[in-house]
């Protein structure tokens, strides 16, 4: 295989290129829409798109992976697609009655750091609102309960995302 060449034995491209790529498309989107239609809109908008992001992501790998099982390796399978998927560095761990998800590197907050966006766009406000309804997607049994404690982008060292099981 060439140096020039992004894509391996199975003709699936590169995951690396396909999460830079997936980054810019969000990052592209966001500024655009945000001189279109101004902060508030936007931010509306850009909640509607993740959390239906999370649902097909989340429908997509039970269907795939785990025909729906509601177990908590289905759930860790979910946690880990959704991680790989934007570059995350983190962790995911059975704690019983809940799994949770640490994230110590969050690639979306180093991009928008990077971008010098952090001050003005609080990727909290994102995360908090599709806490709830990531969590009933990946758990309907509990409605979505669950906690997300969002660190990182006030100097933390962990976001953590915690669903919790049914009794």
């Amino acid at each position: 295989m060439s140096a020039s060449d992004s894509r391996h034995d199975t003709g699936v491209p590169d995951a690396d290129l396909a999460r830079k790529m997936f980054t810019a498309l969000d990052g592209l989107w966001f500024m655009n829409v945000l001189e279109a239609l101004g902060p508030e809109k936007t931010l509306e908008i850009d909640i509607r798109v993740f959390i239906g992001l999370f649902k097909v992501a989340t429908r997509t790998v039970k269907g795939r992976e785990l025909h729906a099982s509601g177990s908590v390796a289905e759930k860790r399978a979910v946690m880990e697609s959704i991680g790989d998927v934007f570059g995350h560095r983190y962790v995911v761990e059975d704690l019983g009655d809940r799994v949770r998800m640490r994230i110590t590197r969050c690639t979306i907050l180093e991009n928008l750091r990077r971008a010098g966006r952090a001050d003005v766009h609080d990727c909290r406000i994102l995360c908090r609102a599709l806490a709830r309804p990531w969590f009933a997607e990946l758990e309907p049994r509990t409605e979505g309960a669950g906690e997300v404690q969002l660190t990182l982008p006030v100097g933390g060292d962990r976001c953590d995302w915690v669903v919790s099981m049914p009794v």
